[in-house]
């Protein structure tokens, strides 16, 4: 495995990373899900249909004699542990990696992005021999999902400052107490307005177990020069190293003790 340069933790918060790719839509319609599907099946026995992620357009033409219809769907491929998964829609293509459940090992990213990447080299393949054509990507992303448990670090949304330095308690100076809930939607320009950095902070209940949380979720997306292999793999390490830097600066010495910074 190759030497880690950015910032490590023994004990992560990540429950959850993805790596996509968007790009032109391609013609894809129903019936390339189930052949896509019977291609990688041995390695993704399970799947489950979904609502694509941005804008989705119902197509229906009743008056071709073959009917055309194209629905806006979006399917995942499973693994048989439920802790990998590829999402496929007409025009993006993820590979999920999800903590089955607390105690599951965490999976670095020099793990995951071979993975990644031998399986977008099967969609591509798929979609060329299916005479779809190259994807032309417009975007890579990068994103870590982190679960910072209540009573870790944090025990109020007053205490929100003990986690991230830069934000206040949020507490008035004689009516307002201390705040219910709070949600935060921000993001940064990456150099050369290359892309940006998302962060979405917001309250939450685990699945898992039913405990509260505060979701951290960062993304880091920018467009590629071009959709050659080399090109997209630089934009995934660079989108990688803003949202590793990212989390870096935003969170605590105090929370980096208790994830056991390196």
């Amino acid at each position: 495995m190759p030497q880690r340069t950015l910032p490590d933790y023994d004990n992560p918060p990540a429950q959850e990373t993805w790596m996509a790719f968007a790009f032109v839509p391609l013609s894809w319609s129903v019936p390339h899900f189930g052949a896509f599907w019977n291609e990688v099946r041995t390695d993704y026995p399970k799947f489950e249909v979904h609502p694509p992620i941005g804008e989705a357009n119902f197509e229906f033409n009743g008056l071709s004699p073959q009917a055309i219809v194209k629905l806006p769907v979006r399917c995942w491929f499973i693994n048989e542990e439920s802790n990998r998964l590829i999402q496929v829609q007409n025009n993006r293509f993820f590979h999920n990696w999800r903590r089955p459940n607390l105690d599951a090992p965490y999976l670095h990213y020099a793990e995951l992005k071979p993975v990644f990447e031998r399986e977008w080299g099967r969609f591509r393949d798929f979609a060329n021999r299916y005479e779809l054509g190259a994807p032309n990507v417009l975007s890579c992303e990068v994103s870590y999902i982190n679960h910072l448990d209540k009573g870790v670090g944090w025990d109020s949304f007053s205490d929100l400052s003990r986690i991230f330095p830069s934000v206040g308690r949020f507490e008035g100076r004689s009516l307002l107490k201390k705040p219910e809930t709070i949600s935060a939607n921000v993001s940064y320009v990456m150099p050369s307005n290359e892309g940006r950095l998302h962060v979405v902070i917001q309250p939450a209940i685990r699945q898992l177990d039913g405990k509260e949380i505060i979701q951290l979720a960062i993304t880091g997306s920018c467009r590629p020069a071009s959709s050659e292999t080399a090109e997209l793999a630089r934009c995934l390490d660079f989108c990688r190293d803003w949202v590793v830097r990212g989390f870096d600066e935003l969170t605590s010495d105090e929370m980096h003790k208790i994830w056991r910074k390196k």
